[in-house]
């Protein structure tokens, strides 16, 4: 069963990431890092989380706003954003 975004406080990092961000994120599409990329993502930890889940929120490159979570929340791009993070480092 797929719970849409923003339907809850359970919709956690990980299963926002694999409804929303893995078809991306875990083939490398669109020039996306992919997800156990340690060299990538640990140039992109440098930056900081709160400088990741702004771009996570505005978009970047081919990176949609919101990356295709249009009814996310603030918080769960947060979730998500750090779900990643702790994947790739």
């Amino acid at each position: 069963m797929v719970v849409p975004a923003g339907a809850g406080d359970d919709l956690t990092g990980e299963r926002i990431y694999a409804q929303f961000c893995f078809a991306c994120h875990d083939n490398g599409v669109a020039d996306a890092s992919r997800i156990r990329d340690v060299a990538a993502w640990g140039k992109r930890a440098a930056k900081g989380l709160d400088a990741l889940v702004e771009s996570s929120l505005t978009g970047i490159k081919l990176m949609p706003a919101m990356g295709t979570c249009m009814t996310c929340t603030e918080q769960q791009m947060h979730a998500a954003t750090e779900y990643i993070l702790e994947r790739g480092s």
